[in-house]
């Protein structure tokens, strides 16, 4: 398969894992790897694919997006919106850290692939009992 095919595919296959509870980036990892392709490993490449999801993302919800920053101006402040966009803040602030404090960590972890494969179907494992848990 071509270079450009394989981008393709694996393009398409993060934009449709990207609404499943599992990780997209985790089934983009295992496919390079079966590809073997010239992009395996390579963060610019990852990064691309993820940005074309964000934007992909960002167009879907758009009318969202714009009603919550209509809601956190001064004028029309809708404490509900607010304590959203606090929250994503907050959220977004505490996963950067993670991410910059154990880069290396998680650099590692995405490059084993056998180890990605264990975490997805330990998360599809969770998934499918909290699912059948009645709480």
């Amino acid at each position: 398969m071509s270079d450009y095919l394989t981008a393709l595919f694996l393009g398409i296959v993060q934009g449709l894992t990207e609404f499943l509870p599992v990780s997209s980036s985790a089934h983009l990892v295992l496919l390079q790897g079966l590809f073997k392709g010239r992009w395996v490993g390579d963060v610019v490449f990852d990064v691309s694919v993820h940005l074309g999801t964000t934007l992909a993302i960002i167009v879907f919800f758009f009318k969202d997006i714009v009603a919550i920053f209509k809601g956190i101006i001064p004028k029309s402040f809708d404490k509900n919106q607010g304590y959203l966009v606090s929250c994503l803040i907050i959220t977004t602030l505490i996963t950067g850290i993670i991410g910059i404090a154990f880069k290396d960590y998680f650099e590692a972890m995405f490059s084993n692939s056998t180890l990605v494969a264990c975490t997805l179907i330990i998360t599809g494992f969770i998934t499918f009992f909290t699912d059948k848990i009645n709480i």
